[in-house]
């Protein structure tokens, strides 16, 4: 190692819980506003938008003034769908693994590490909890619904931790979780995948009379501003003006969130009075911020017979809260409970009650719950629940 440099940036251990949060924040605030879960766009008809309720098995039908597809590395088979042939999206893959090493955790610390490997790739080290992130590779990739961690990728990013940590060795059987995503990057002729623009852009389309913006390019960095200009572009085709901005409004369990440490300390002090347990109290506010408050409402804190470090309150409270359909939702996109390797045959069967309780699951299907979880575990993140 020659040079080194060290600079501040925010952190987002949870994209899924972000993104959880923003689109119910949409429904609670935005006059009108719904999302639908597991109802993917199937076509228009006549000027009419066709979604598939994937649950109950109908077909609802919208008529829109204009159609936004922010479908991410999707956008062209979106548009395929509506009958429009569009190539905007070159899309690559970045796949990731978690690994419990305390001796890397330690050497990191709460410190991300960026550094460029033997092959040129800029790659990282990023703390997750007690556990490390460690990734990643940009792949090009046809098809995103294609997209898994290969072994291949695995073998590669244990071998760039000795590029700064030789004396650390990472064995395959210390991988809890591993991860694939697609950047919804735009299609331009490129010689290396390094090369394509990370910036984003709107395509702007006619399906018959109704205007289609496509939001192409764009990260979780910028997705606020990218948001904004086609919020704007669409006020724009509508003739309507901006009579409010988002842009000072806090998400979520952001909402309200003490901004110093003096500030926490009072904040849960609330809390710590009713002799909850304090590193369970300071744990789900790390995990959900301000909810906390909704999520320990009944003033008592119980945790799984199977894992310590879940509660049964928050796998209530988000079952009823958050739109859970499945019980991978829980898992992956409302909690990292998955992410950390904390599932296996006795929590997942623990968590599928709370869950199955909640939601009045019947006893069929909770086993084709616990099944899917297995099978989607297996297939797209690699783990052998057990």
């Amino acid at each position: 190692m020659k040079y080194s440099a060290e600079y501040y940036d925010g952190l987002m251990l949870s994209p899924e819980r972000l993104n959880t949060e923003v689109i119910l924040d949409a429904e609670k605030f935005g006059a009108g506003a719904m999302a639908l879960n597991y109802a993917p766009f199937a076509g228009v008809e006549n000027d009419v938008v066709l979604i598939n309720d994937l649950e109950s098995g109908q077909t609802i039908r919208v008529k829109p003034r204009i159609i936004v597809n922010a479908a991410g590395p999707w956008i062209d088979d979106v548009n395929k769908r509506m009958g429009l042939s569009s190539r905007y999206i070159g899309g690559t893959k970045g796949s990731h693994i978690i690994v419990k090493n305390p001796d890397l955790k330690k050497a990191i610390g709460n410190k991300e590490f960026f550094f460029e490997n033997k092959d040129g790739r800029i790659v990282l080290l990023l703390p997750f909890f007690d556990k490390v992130i460690i990734g990643t590779s940009d792949l090009p990739i046809d098809n995103p619904d294609d997209a898994v961690c290969t072994p291949e990728e695995e073998e590669y990013f244990i071998e760039l931790v000795k590029r700064v940590f030789p004396d650390i060795p990472i064995l395959p059987d210390q991988i809890v979780f591993r991860f694939s995503g697609v950047r919804p990057l735009e299609y331009q002729h490129a010689k290396t995948t390094g090369q394509i623009t990370r910036d984003h852009t709107i395509k702007e389309d006619k399906l018959g009379e109704i205007p289609l913006l496509s939001m192409v390019g764009g990260k979780w960095t910028s997705y606020r501003a990218f948001g904004e200009q086609v919020g704007e572009k669409s006020l724009e085709i509508l003739g309507k003006t901006r009579i409010g901005s988002t842009e000072e409004i806090k998400i979520g369990g952001g909402r309200d969130y003490p901004e110093t440490k003096e500030a926490i300390e009072k904040y849960l002090k609330e809390f710590y009075a009713r002799e909850y347990e304090i590193n369970l109290v300071n744990l789900l506010f790390e995990r959900y911020g301000t909810y906390v408050k909704e999520i320990l409402e009944n003033n008592k804190i119980e945790i799984l017979e199977s894992e310590p470090l879940i509660t049964k309150n928050e796998v209530d409270f988000l079952s009823r809260a958050e739109k859970v359909v499945h019980l991978d939702d829980l898992l992956l996109r409302r909690t990292s409970i998955g992410w950390l390797g904390l599932v296996n045959e006795a929590s997942l069967n623990e968590i599928c009650e709370h869950v199955g309780n909640a939601l009045s699951w019947d006893q069929e299907k909770r086993e084709i719950e616990i099944y899917r979880v297995k099978e989607f575990f297996k297939k797209n993140h690699g783990v052998a629940i057990q």
